[in-house]
């Protein structure tokens, strides 16, 4: 098991345990990286790199980005204090070639050791942060790579405060010392070393280690029982298992929050205190399952524009609505087939993640594929919002329009399962293969006995919107709506920030998009009425559809005054069962979800920390 507990030996020193480590690692490696915390309160460590180099111009390269993270970083601004030495401690000269690009002239055949401080303080962004309490390393952002070193192996040592612990996805050969088989598996194997909470389980042959690092009112138990069973529910998805040891490292913050899949571990930021409500852990336990889902879909395969990485430029690809959009699909379905949550959780979830679809005008002006080719330059926000569409949201339900059309295609007997297990069977990321338009294409074609070109050019090519009162049918399912148009809506959302009710979002078409509020403007009142905490959710309840209200706000510190007129909204959407559903229907749905069509919703909800008192 590669998450033993890392500990320091009583009757060896640190110091000598440390540089014990670097000769042995020398024996085994072809590249040695160490790291030392040598100002852990400041952020501050030193690494250095030993390698053979022949004579002429060694490459050196820190990433511009890391992997799960499709933007380009400024990972090289920690950098300081390069320094090259030849076997005989000479000082080599080296320039530097670019932002993330050094040079060093070696003269003689020889071993060489580079070294350099790092300043690791982007805990946010998942790449690196070093404290008092711990040392999270992303390699994309710690250790530079020799482009002809990358395929060698290579080992890491790292010299740490006595109590201390250090696990990672890699294989440990002693208390903080792994070996990777080359760069690219020590990039996507994280090392969380630190003071931290750690549990060890097995599901069947497979090894799993769960730490928490800061506070947290988690409960560690139901965590990693509800771990096991999605474990079981993705063995039943795919098959097997591309991993035998996987690690869960979760960050309880007071800010930071995301995720990001490795090889054969995950790193979650949540906040400390978002473990206990229901809502909170469903979130949670959400997030796990997309990342676990990610060691088959993205880790195991892939599209060919991602394989191998290129970690100097962006990687492009048109297919990263299946690299994410069907994780982000799975991570809804493989809880609910799993018993992780319930039906009834279930379907509260699909339904707002379909309102979100529907509420968002850029899914008529960009398609899934025109985003996951631009992902790298996606700005979010407002502008997003109205002009762009989610590789995650909308590659979701893109995903799901597939695994509709693959259903009734074949008369029940192929899904959107069957074709990420061909992708898994046909094109693994060890071989070297990556996925294209015309393999997906190819495999939706042979499943579905259809030809699929015009649902392609119509849904992942173009922006023809989804029929999702259709494609419910197919599931026995249906729309209510909790207004019916009945209440008022501006079309915009505002956020408090420091007594303050500014626009965050407008969306197009909507009432105050018309009346020409944007977003950043700081709205003051609404027919004379002051906006303010008590009212600002009910103010326009007040009034009917169709009504017009004057608006008084700010925009560059000028007060201004507009008219808008209000549209009905529909409330909140719910899905319900049609009770005349046929059998096929009724089938599908248990297929798709796991669940039984007929049996009553069960009132109690799965026990975890947020129903125990």
């Amino acid at each position: 098991m590669f998450f033993k507990r890392i500990g320091i030996l009583i009757t060896v020193s640190l110091a000598m345990l440390f540089s014990s480590l670097q000769v042995n690692a020398a024996n085994v490696s072809d590249v040695q990286y160490s790291i030392s915390m040598t100002d852990p309160a400041h952020h501050i460590a030193d690494v250095s790199i030993t390698l053979d180099a022949d004579v002429g111009t060694l490459d050196l390269y820190l990433p511009v980005w890391r992997s799960g993270k499709y933007r380009i970083l400024p990972l090289a601004n920690g950098v300081r204090r390069f320094s090259a030495v030849d076997s005989q401690q000479q000082t080599l000269a080296w320039m530097k070639a670019d932002k993330s690009h050094w040079q060093v002239d070696v003269k003689h055949a020889s071993v060489i050791t580079i070294s350099y401080q790092i300043y690791a303080n982007m805990l946010s962004d998942r790449v690196r942060h070093i404290d008092d309490s711990h040392a999270f390393l992303d390699a994309s952002g710690v250790f530079m790579y020799s482009p002809k070193h990358r395929d060698l192996p290579l080992s890491v040592v790292l010299n740490v405060p006595e109590k201390w612990q250090s696990r990672s996805g890699m294989k440990s050969l002693a208390p903080h010392h792994f070996v990777a088989d080359n760069y690219d598996v020590l990039v996507d194997s994280p090392i969380e070393s630190g003071i931290h909470e750690y549990h060890s389980f097995s599901v069947g042959d497979r090894e799993y280690g769960l730490l928490f690092w800061g506070r947290g009112n988690h409960d560690s138990q139901q965590v990693i029982t509800d771990l096991k069973k999605l474990d079981k529910a993705a063995g039943e998805l795919w098959g097997d298992y591309p991993f035998n040891d996987y690690l869960y490292m979760v960050h309880g913050t007071s800010g930071a929050r995301g995720a990001t899949e490795h090889l054969n571990s995950t790193i979650i930021q949540f906040p400390w205190y978002a473990f206990h409500e229901r809502k909170d852990y469903i979130r949670f336990i959400s997030t796990s399952a997309h990342e676990l889902i990610h060691t088959w879909n993205v880790k195991a395969y892939r599209p060919k524009g991602l394989t191998p990485y290129g970690y100097q430029q962006e990687n492009y690809t048109p297919l990263l609505w299946i690299a994410e959009g069907s994780t982000s699909y799975y991570d809804l379905l493989l809880p609910v087939r799993a018993g992780v949550v319930t039906e009834k959780e279930f379907l509260e979830l699909f339904a707002k993640e379909l309102q979100s679809y529907m509420n968002r005008p850029g899914k008529s002006e960009m398609s899934v594929a025109e985003a996951s080719f631009d992902w790298w330059i996606e700005g979010g926000g407002d502008r997003g919002h109205n002009h762009s569409v989610s590789i995650y949201g909308e590659g979701s339900l893109v995903s799901w329009f597939w695994d509709v059309q693959l259903r009734q295609s074949s008369g029940g007997e192929a899904s959107w399962d069957d074709l990420h297990r061909a992708l898994y069977r046909g094109f693994s990321v060890t071989q070297g293969e990556g996925y294209q338009v015309a393999d997906v294409q190819k495999i939706l074609g042979d499943l579905s006995g259809d030809d699929i070109s015009h649902s392609w050019a119509n849904y992942v090519d173009g922006t023809e919107t989804l029929d999702i009162a259709t494609l419910l049918e197919h599931f026995g399912l249906s729309m209510e709506w909790q207004h019916d148009d009945a209440i008022a809506d501006a079309g915009w959302k505002l956020a408090n920030k420091q007594g303050r009710w500014l626009v965050q979002q407008v969306s197009r078409g909507k009432p105050a998009w018309a009346a020409g509020i944007t977003a950043d403007d700081q709205i003051l009142a609404i027919n004379g009425q002051r906006l303010s905490s008590a009212s600002a959710k009910s103010i326009l309840t007040q009034h009917k559809p169709g009504d017009s209200v004057v608006v008084h706000y700010f925009r560059r510190d000028e007060l201004l005054r507009t008219t808008m007129t209000l549209q009905g909204s529909k409330g909140k959407l719910k899905l319900v069962k049609d009770k005349a559903a046929s059998p096929m229907q009724q089938a599908q749905y248990e297929s798709w979800t796991g669940q039984p069509f007929f049996e009553e919703v069960a009132s109690e909800k799965p026990v975890n920390s947020a129903n125990k008192e």
